[in-house]
């Protein structure tokens, strides 16, 4: 399947706010945890690493696009 450039653009801003979200997410429940719920420390890494591999692939399809 080709995308379009719009298309790359667009799947790489939803990875790159898909990571800030997972990544947000997980440090602040695990820095500042509630009452409710503990993010464990394995919770928080496997969140880190997911935020990681969304910047990555957002960082991949914006390189692939002509700069304007």
């Amino acid at each position: 399947m080709t995308l379009t450039k719009s298309q790359e653009s667009l799947l790489s801003r939803y990875f790159a706010d898909l990571s800030k979200i997972l990544f947000g997410s997980t440090v602040v429940g695990y820095v500042i945890p509630n009452t409710t719920s503990v993010i464990t420390p394995s919770a928080f890494l496997a969140g880190v690493i997911v935020g990681l591999v969304c910047l990555l692939i957002s960082l991949d399809l914006a390189r692939e696009l002509p700069t304007p």
